[in-house]
């Protein structure tokens, strides 16, 4: 049996039998290493081990160490020490000789005349009173004067800037004077001899001032002669504005205001370049200028003006496209040709005067969003060209005209888009003699203004725009007057179409709504849809007032009692105008129509008489037939008859019998209906 190696405990093997008593014998021997074990760690003694050992016993001795032998370090070495530096170690300073010297103690010197100029640095600050000054190359500057630089070359960068004129030379030259000198890049005599009159040539009497340009103000070269001689000056106003004037007085100090005084001027400014003409009438002053003329060079154009600033263009041609502009910050006063506050024009008014009554290409006014408290009139313009004045893209109410605006004799086509109309006491628009004017996108839809469009001896089109709440007419052709109205809308009007003395008024694809559509009087013709050959023709057969019906059901008629008959089954109605539940018709617009009515019942041999009649407007009017009868079988009543009726005519037919049992009406449409066409 095998043991283990420390404490001889018995290890059977696997053919071993084991026996308790080896077990036993174990676990004493266990008990007694435990528990001797336990006593050693517990007891007051330390223990150490082989290793700790022996380190303690080669530790130094507590004797201070020496140069020969370890030992623990005095405190006077342990002081030195805390006194070195890290990095230190036993430097010994040598000695030096030659330029530079040394000792050992550290101190260091440089010999006199080894510095140079090139090992001084340029910016270094060294103090005046550590240089020598003297020497035979550098004077004492402390006490010398100006005087002493009586030789050699002063370069002019040791010069200081702002010497005084008065200090150079014998001092008779000013500061002003020398400035004069500035600028001058060849002889000043040559440039006299060429310029000043010599003798034999003409002299030039007078005042003459000048040459002098700046870029701001009113500036040139001006001779202007006393009396009354002939002025000449030649200015710039500006930055693009470049006059030579003519004046048959003088100007400025010598002007004699008690005279009158014309003056002539070429002017070259980008905008309106050409030739002007002013008046001042005796004792006028500087804003008494009357401008009696101006030809344009760009357009053209010959412009009078009178006092007020107001132009009227009295001899001109347009031969090619030209814009202006309208704007609520522009100014009239100036020439409409950029969009922009400083170029645009205030008023629509002063747009159109500006422009050739001749045009012979296109002319665009663009209107830019605003209110405009203004008529617009557009007269006498001709020639083959057109002329447009522009706002919105709609109908909109972004650019509001507050007046009454007016197209009078103008051969030219002209072209009135998208503007917002608030005259309410006048008609909105008036088209006059005047061979083509087209209006689109336009709103007048305030109440108070009696017609939209008045058009007279003119032709029109009318396209997109709202119409409502007119008085008397949406739109009114007069006295040949012509207008073709297209995809139109509006309410609350009176009469939408009016045409008279020969005025004729097309209407496609409106949905203007009014009280009557169509009124006309004095040759006057209206024609909707598709048109029409003549204003009956057939096809306008669909715009006539057309209805019929028939009873849905028996109606009892009770003896001597006027009843109206129920036609309450509707076969065709073209315009809206019969009201089934009612049994009424009410006609939209004036005109002759022919009514039928008639109605059957059964009689079974009373005697008896019926009557039936129309009622108008509530009232007993018309007779359109009787029966009087004792057989038996089926009685019919009815009637026609034509009737020149106004618009809003109420009709209704109404039935009376003496029959003693009554009469009760057959529900057969075949013999009781009614019929109603206009007919003119």
């Amino acid at each position: 049996m095998k043991t283990t190696g420390n404490l001889g405990l018995k290890k059977p093997d696997g053919t071993d039998i084991v026996d308790i008593a080896d077990l036993n014998g174990n676990m004493d021997i266990l008990d007694t290493a435990v528990k001797a074990a336990q006593d050693h760690v517990s007891d007051a003694v330390k223990h150490i081990t082989a290793a700790e050992r022996t380190a303690w016993n080669a530790k130094a001795s507590t004797a201070a160490a020496t140069s020969s032998a370890a030992g623990l370090m005095a405190a006077a070495d342990k002081a030195k020490l805390d006194g070195v530096a890290a990095g230190a170690n036993n430097y010994v300073h040598p000695n030096h000789t030659g330029d530079v010297t040394s000792t050992g103690d550290g101190v260091t010197a440089i010999a006199p005349g080894v510095i140079v100029d090139a090992d001084v640095n340029s910016t270094a600050a060294i103090g005046w009173g550590k240089i020598s000054k003297t020497g035979s190359t550098l004077a004492d500057l402390a006490t010398r004067s100006a005087g002493d630089l009586n030789s050699g070359t002063l370069p002019a960068a040791r010069l200081p800037f702002n010497i005084d004129a008065a200090k150079i030379g014998a001092g008779v030259v000013s500061n002003a004077e020398f400035g004069y000198l500035d600028g001058v890049t060849s002889s000043i005599q040559t440039q006299i001899n060429n310029t000043v009159k010599k003798s034999g040539d003409t002299v030039i009497t007078g005042t003459l001032t000048g040459p002098k340009f700046s870029a701001n103000g009113t500036e040139g070269i001006t001779h202007q002669a006393t009396g009354d001689t002939v002025g000449l000056s030649a200015y710039r106003s500006g930055e693009n504005d470049y006059q030579l004037r003519v004046n048959n007085n003088a100007s400025g100090a010598q002007q004699d205001t008690t005279k009158p005084t014309l003056a002539m001027a070429v002017d070259v400014t980008k905008a309106s370049p050409g030739f002007r003409m002013w008046y001042r009438p005796p004792g006028g002053n500087s804003d008494s200028w009357l401008n009696t003329f101006e030809v344009n060079a760009l357009t053209g154009n010959l412009v009078t003006k009178n006092k007020d600033g107001l132009a009227r263009i009295v001899a001109q041609s347009s031969s090619w496209a030209e814009v202006y502009y309208v704007r609520p910050d522009g100014n009239d006063a100036n020439n409409g040709l950029m969009n922009t506050s400083g170029g645009a024009f205030k008023t629509i008014g002063a747009a159109i005067g500006a422009l050739p009554q001749v045009i012979t290409h296109s002319i665009t006014i663009y209107v830019a969003p605003g209110t405009y408290n203004e008529p617009v009139y557009v007269g006498g313009f001709s020639g083959g060209g057109m002329l447009k004045i522009a706002g919105a893209a709609s109908a909109a109410t972004t650019h509001t005209i507050t007046g009454q605006v007016s197209f009078i004799r103008n051969t030219c086509r002209t072209e009135f888009i998208g503007f917002n109309l608030t005259n309410t006491t006048l008609n909105a628009m008036q088209a006059i003699s005047c061979t083509e004017a087209f209006f689109q996108y336009i709103r007048s839809d305030l109440g108070g203004s009696p017609v939209a469009l008045h058009a007279e001896n003119a032709k029109a089109y009318v396209n997109n725009c709202v119409f409502s709440r007119r008085s008397t007419a949406v739109l009114y052709a007069h006295t040949n007057g012509e207008i073709l109205s297209q995809s139109n809308s509006g309410s609350g009007n009176a009469t939408i179409y009016q045409a008279a003395y020969g005025g004729r008024i097309h209407g496609s694809y409106d949905s203007i709504v009014g009280n009557v559509q169509a009124g006309t009087n004095d040759g006057g013709i209206v024609t909707t849809g598709m048109g029409a050959v003549n204003p009956w023709g057939d096809n306008t057969q669909s715009q006539r007032s057309y209805c019929g019906a028939g009873p849905i059901a028996m109606q009892f008629v009770p003896r001597l009692t006027w009843t109206k008959v129920n036609y309450g089954g509707e076969y065709s109605d073209q315009r809206n105008e019969y009201d089934y539940n009612l049994s009424r018709f009410v006609n939209r617009e004036a005109g002759i129509y022919s009514i039928s009515a008639k109605t059957a019942f059964d009689n079974n041999g009373e005697a008896m008489n019926a009557h039936l009649r129309l009622n108008i407007n509530g009232n007993h009017s018309w007779m359109l037939g009787g029966q009087a009868s004792n057989i038996n079988g089926t009685v019919i009543v009815g009637g026609t008859i034509t009737l020149d009726m106004p618009a809003g005519t109420i009709i209704e037919v109404l039935l009376w019998t003496d029959k003693p049992s009554g009469a009760t009406l057959s529900s057969d449409g075949t013999y009781s209906n009614i019929w109603i066409t206009r007919v003119a």
